[in-house]
């Protein structure tokens, strides 16, 4: 097993929920920005998409 400091560049899993930008620097949950998240919907509206996959309100 090869060491990497901070485990960069390490796959820790695959899902379909969110990645992180290959920099570190972004957050994306089912394709959407997460800061665009936070700032335009409700804590439900983003949970809903997060467990159903969908943004059924737009």
């Amino acid at each position: 097993m090869e060491f990497s400091p901070g485990l960069r560049g390490v796959v820790a899993g695959e899902t379909s929920i969110s990645t992180v930008g290959k920099e570190g620097t972004s957050l994306r949950y089912r394709g959407y920005d997460a800061t665009d998240l936070t700032k335009n919907n409700t804590y439900e509206e983003v949970a809903s998409l997060i467990i159903a996959d969908s943004l059924r309100w737009r």
